[in-house]
């Protein structure tokens, strides 16, 4: 994700694309608020969770990394003798970064594949005081069919 970001993002800022400061604090802080936002809006957790869930939980952490390490980008390349000159350069190339970044989290739906290839469901006994109850608890446990038998 950090380099997709660097790589696109170079097109427009070149201190992205020599080693400077502005490419250590970008990648350094890139790599700590994704981890934030994972933790924050869920983890890649491959044969726990539902692709889909995966999928958007993953992609909303890196549109908001995105956006703060954009806006990061932006500060660090306005001049200090002129700080009227910040402005928001090639939102057009956030989105693209964006868009290639999703394409990379839609991998995670391979991965639960070969996941549930090379794992059986788990077998679970479920014990319960009414035949209601266990419908519902059935019912609930059947859209997870690959991880529950």
């Amino acid at each position: 994700m950090t380099a997709v970001f660097v790589l696109v993002q170079g097109i427009e800022s070149h201190s992205l694309t020599n080693l400077s400061r502005t490419l250590g604090i970008i990648i350094t802080t890139f790599i700590l608020v994704e981890i934030l936002f994972v933790r924050v809006y869920g983890n890649y957790d491959v044969g726990r969770r539902k692709s889909k869930h995966i999928v958007c939980s993953i992609s909303l952490a890196t549109f908001f990394t995105d956006i703060f390490v954009y806006l990061q980008l932006m500060i660090m390349r306005t001049k200090v003798e002129n700080i009227a000159e910040f402005r928001l350069r090639s939102p057009e190339l956030l989105v693209l970064t964006f868009a290639m970044q999703v394409i990379i989290i839609m991998f995670s739906y391979c991965g639960n594949k070969i996941f549930f290839q090379l794992h059986d469901p788990e077998k679970c006994c479920i014990v319960t005081s009414s035949q209601k109850s266990l419908d519902v608890i059935v019912r609930a446990i059947q859209s997870y069919d690959k991880q529950y038998r």
